[in-house]
C-alpha cells in the first residue's frame, strides 16, 4: 500500500527521519546500514514475542531502499 507518495509507510519513514541528511547514495547505505545495527541490537535485548509484535524484525524487508536512492538522484537532478 503506498503512503504519501511513497511505496509504502517504511519507506516514507525513512525518508523524513533520514533524507534530508543524504547527498549521495552512499549515505543511503549508511542509513541502511545504521538502521540495521540499531535493529539487531535492540532485538537482542528483547523477548521474541515482543519483537514479533514490534515488527522490528520486518521493518528493514519492508523499506525499498532503491526507490530512496531513485529519489535522491531525482532530487539532485532537479537542484543540479
Amino acid at each position: 500500500m503506498s503512503y504519501n507518495g511513497w511505496s509504502n509507510y517504511e519507506t516514507w519513514l525513512v525518508n523524513l527521519w533520514f533524507g534530508d541528511h543524504w547527498t549521495c547514495q552512499a549515505d543511503v547505505e549508511e542509513s541502511r546500514e545504521y538502521i540495521e545495527d540499531m535493529i539487531a541490537e535492540q532485538t537482542q535485548q528483547m523477548p521474541d514475542w515482543m519483537v514479533d509484535l514490534s515488527g522490528l524484525n520486518h521493518i528493514d524487508n519492508e523499506v525499498d531502499w532503491d526507490e530512496l536512492k531513485e529519489h535522491l538522484d531525482e532530487e539532485e537532478t532537479v537542484d543540479g
